[in-house]
């Protein structure tokens, strides 16, 4: 013979279902945010690797600079050496 279902078991059922889809609300919820964290992590990721070839171009065009004021610098000595200003 079947149980007789009574309100109070029926509350108890709902309560049991109510408990358990919260629980997976938050299990959810977790998931979600761990994923969103991960996505920004390769985010993150790629704007740092664009970060360091912008980095590198920047310290080739300065290398460039460099060697360039040297030789104006090393002109400039030559041009007052023989100006008699050294």
């Amino acid at each position: 013979m079947a149980k007789k279902t009574t309100l109070e078991t029926l509350d108890k059922k709902i309560d049991t279902v109510s408990d358990l889809v919260e629980a997976l609300a938050v299990s959810v919820k977790h998931g979600f945010g761990e994923t969103a964290k991960q996505v920004d992590l390769d985010e993150l990721k790629g704007d740092v690797g664009e970060l360091k070839t912008q980095v590198n171009r920047i310290e080739s065009r300065i290398s460039g600079y460099d060697n360039r004021l040297d030789r104006v610098v090393d002109d400039i000595r030559l041009v007052k050496t023989k100006v008699g200003m050294r």
